[in-house]
């Protein structure tokens, strides 16, 4: 049977009209956009404020005791063994800096890095590592040292009652301690190479204060 040409002519228009209509339906399909439950990824090689005095949130308490907020804007220590730690990142390569002050030389605290979960305060100590804030100890455990694992070079602690300043730079499994400008440790270790930041109260006698807390997360091409 031959189709008459007018009848494939009206075929083509329509199904010419179908496809553009098709075209512009996609045309107008909102694209996907990220939710608040997808959070980006923090930029690598600029500063992240954890805290700086105007508030504690992304902080959480694991363990006894509490950190009280000053008129000055710094954190202090109160009672304990806890840990005051920044739930929302988890850093694999990273520099964190921070300021400290010690009330006395006895009085004892830490700073922890990459501990990968906190479901309470022996979990940072067992599976990250901490730098340690106390200048009574013996090396292995004296203001500068990885927790029982390195000892500092040296003591570079100010007075007590001055500030002074924490830079740990963390490339793999090599670990770099800075106090007060000075490089005071330098440890390679075999942990997790991922977690959290946090810092410890350790009892009632160890009020330490801290501030001006920030990281700088690094691209994985640049440990070592």
């Amino acid at each position: 049977m031959r189709i008459p040409l007018s009848t494939l002519w009206i075929a083509l228009l329509l199904v010419t009209g179908l496809a553009c209509a098709d075209a512009d339906t996609a045309a107008e399909a909102p694209a996907e956009v990220a939710t608040e439950d997808t959070p980006e990824a923090p930029a690598e090689n600029e500063w992240i404020t954890l805290y700086d005095g105007s508030g504690t949130e992304g902080w959480e308490m694991t363990g006894p005791g509490s950190f009280r907020i000053e008129d000055d804007g710094s954190m202090t220590s109160e009672g304990g063994m806890g840990l005051y730690y920044y739930k929302d990142l988890q850093l694999k390569n990273f520099v964190l800096e921070l300021e400290w002050k010690s009330p006395s030389e006895t009085a004892n605290s830490g700073v922890f890095v990459r501990f990968p979960d906190a479901p309470d305060p022996w979990y940072a100590v067992n599976t990250g590592y901490e730098i340690q804030i106390d200048d009574s100890q013996d090396s292995l455990h004296v203001t500068g040292s990885v927790y029982s694992f390195s000892p500092p070079t040296h003591v570079a602690s100010k007075p007590v009652g001055e500030w002074n300043q924490y830079r740990i730079e963390v490339r793999g499994q090599h670990y770099q301690i800075f106090l007060n400008g000075e490089k005071v440790n330098d440890f390679t270790g075999d942990r997790s190479e991922e977690g959290m930041v946090g810092l410890q109260n350790h009892d009632d006698n160890s009020q330490v204060s801290f501030r001006n807390i920030r990281v700088m997360p690094l691209p994985d091409a640049e440990a070592s």
